[in-house]
């Protein structure tokens, strides 16, 4: 934990923060093109100059025979090693940092990390205020005033060592002592609690909420059933997790409003929008993406690739070419007609397709990634009227049996009837996809749940043993 003073009594630190309101909210949209690559190009051999100083970064590069001088652009990130998340997990913390750094006056960013395995790196208080300035660039884009719209984010247990403490803290509690900021109000994980926290949501009456898609079906799911009259928001955004047409379509119902989904982690916050036409705008003044294969090489546009984080900002624990998100998306670099304006050459993101950890492995090796999983059973549950399918998960607990588990709102005798053939139709549809071999079972529950009861429930969960392939992709 940093110290407890204000940095915004700081004349320079509060200079700064003014400056980023500024100017980083409007830049992408006003910028020129050549003005435009000049900033990122000088951000981004800031950054690389930054990471030299941190021992982590000075001994990969120094392995690898690179030197920030050797970085003119982007355009030569290929130089640069990749940094996984074990290089930093298995790091000290004095290690991830710059030489001689004050860790009191970091913040510790803390999370489970993948299989359970702690994961930690540093903040600084500057770095979670440009963060802030991203989300209201967000709201911005999503039509919400952030001075006088009520806002709600629904978001992690907010204790020590995790992100959403960390900026409360920094940001959130330090400008409150200069703006009034009562048309914000954040939660806890939503799953937690339901009942009390949707007559606290009815109240407080927002304009926005953000939350994990699984926790806003959950209030899409009560809307629904009568609960929450006063809960009628004009933007719905969900970040954290992967929206699904079918669970979009489902929210979209109960409240009746636009749905954006973000893209974004802990290790770099919000980074993309997806905007009217489905498809995801980077905000690629503040990170940099790559999308590349299982050998590290870049994917061609509309092919699926392994997400590659660059942030191009220096404070704290830097992450330039970072394969620990585990993502999978798909670039494409058509231009979007959406009127939203992205840099030239620098892609957009066709699709999340889901964590790589949640592929479908065959046997002998081959997967199938979470998007085209979903996609097959979305389709099949979109198609039929008859009945409302509320939530589902697939499961993988070995390499030839997939269960489907579903959630059908107000089953009776009748809408059963109509159930057994969806079912039907959804052992078929991924026999067909998945082969004779794979053992297919669907069954109806009153509701899913995470193997941790206190998060919300992934929508693919894959604990089938991994193969070699699968084990090397995951480092």
């Amino acid at each position: 934990m940093v110290a407890t003073n204000n940095p915004l009594t700081n004349p320079v630190f509060l200079f700064k923060v003014i400056r980023c309101y500024l100017f980083d909210t409007n830049r992408m949209r006003y910028m020129s093109p050549a003005k435009f690559k000049k900033y990122r190009d000088r951000m981004f051999r800031r950054t690389v100059r930054y990471a030299y100083t941190v021992p982590l970064y000075r001994r990969k590069y120094d392995e690898h025979g690179v030197h920030p001088g050797d970085i003119r652009g982007i355009d030569d990130i290929g130089k640069l090693p990749f940094i996984s998340k074990n290089d930093i997990r298995n790091a000290s913390p004095d290690d991830i940092i710059p030489k001689n750094s004050d860790k009191k006056n970091l913040w510790k960013i803390k999370t489970a990390g993948s299989a359970g395995k702690p994961f930690c790196f540093y903040r600084d208080s500057f770095d979670l205020f440009r963060d802030s300035m991203n989300f209201i660039r967000l709201l911005k884009i999503c039509g919400i005033n952030w001075r006088r719209d009520r806002i709600m984010h629904i978001g992690a247990p907010n204790t020590p060592d995790r992100f959403d403490y960390a900026n409360q803290q920094a940001v959130e509690n330090n400008l409150k002592k200069f703006i009034p900021l009562d048309n914000f109000l954040s939660m806890d994980y939503f799953y937690m609690d339901l009942n009390e926290k949707i007559d606290r949501i009815n109240r407080f009456k927002p304009d926005f909420i953000l939350g994990f898609p699984e926790d806003i079906r959950a209030i899409a799911s009560l809307k629904k059933s009568g609960r929450g009259k006063d809960i009628n928001p004009r933007v719905v955004c969900t970040c954290g997790g992967m929206l699904t047409d079918h669970a979009r379509r489902y929210i979209a119902d109960a409240f009746h409003c636009k749905i954006v989904d973000i893209y974004g982690s802990v290790e770099m916050d919000a980074a993309a929008h997806q905007c009217k036409n489905g498809k995801y705008h980077i905000l690629s003044d503040s990170v940099f993406f790559e999308f590349v294969d299982e050998n590290g090489k870049a994917v061609k546009s509309g092919e699926p690739g392994r997400v590659v984080l660059t942030r191009l900002s220096a404070g704290g624990t830097p992450f330039i070419r970072y394969t620990g998100l585990a993502d999978m998306a798909t670039p494409t670099y058509e231009k979007c007609s959406c009127g939203f304006p992205h840099p030239t050459n620098t892609p957009l993101i066709m699709n999340i397709d889901g964590r790589v950890a949640e592929r479908i492995i065959l046997p002998g090796g081959r997967y199938v990634s979470p998007a085209v999983v979903l996609a097959m059973c979305t389709n099949i549950m979109q198609r039929t009227k008859k009945i409302t399918v509320s939530q589902f998960q697939i499961i993988q607990k070995s390499l030839n049996k997939i269960t489907v588990l579903v959630v059908v709102d107000g089953c009776n005798k009748r809408s059963s009837a109509h159930a057994d053939a969806v079912f039907d139709e959804i052992r078929g549809g991924y026999r067909k996809l998945f082969g004779d071999t794979m053992k297919i079972e669907v069954r109806k529950v009153d509701k899913v749940i995470h193997p941790n009861s206190s998060k919300p429930p992934p929508i693919i969960l894959v604990s089938a043993k991994k193969t070699h392939f699968e084990r090397k992709s995951d480092r």
